[in-house]
């Protein structure tokens, strides 16, 4: 008879439904206050001042069901309107999306001098 393994019967359970969803952790009002009172009062998503903390949500920049763990400040009405849309998605529906502008990866080609007008002229035939 085979030994007692207790993981065998966690992975049947994880093959039938799935791995065990991680609660998630809330922010409590004071760590609100503190990081309101350390970082600037501006929304991400529309980049417009938030009044007061009553008008403002901590955001996740990346969704949290998507692995997201980096918050910022955001208005109320911004973060419903993200909601699980990316963050470039939620600023074109809200027409605040400024596209970041990038380095070309080309390098720049190189100008052609002009060569002495000895290589273009006809050579001296002698006849």
């Amino acid at each position: 008879m085979k030994p007692y393994n207790p993981m065998a019967n966690m992975k049947a359970y994880a093959n039938l439904y799935g791995k065990p969803k991680k609660k998630r952790k809330s922010v409590s009002s004071a760590v609100k206050y503190k990081r309101w009172e350390n970082e600037s009062h501006v929304c991400h998503i529309c980049h417009k001042r938030i009044p007061s903390l009553d008008a403002a949500e901590l955001d996740h920049v990346r969704a949290h069901t998507k692995g997201g763990a980096t918050m910022r400040w955001a208005h109320r009405s911004c973060n419903r309107i993200k909601h699980t849309k990316g963050l470039v998605a939620a600023q074109k529906e809200m027409n605040t999306y400024k596209p970041k502008k990038r380095k070309s990866k080309r390098k720049p080609r190189m100008k052609r001098t002009r060569q002495p007008e000895s290589l273009f002229s006809p050579p001296n035939w002698k006849v």
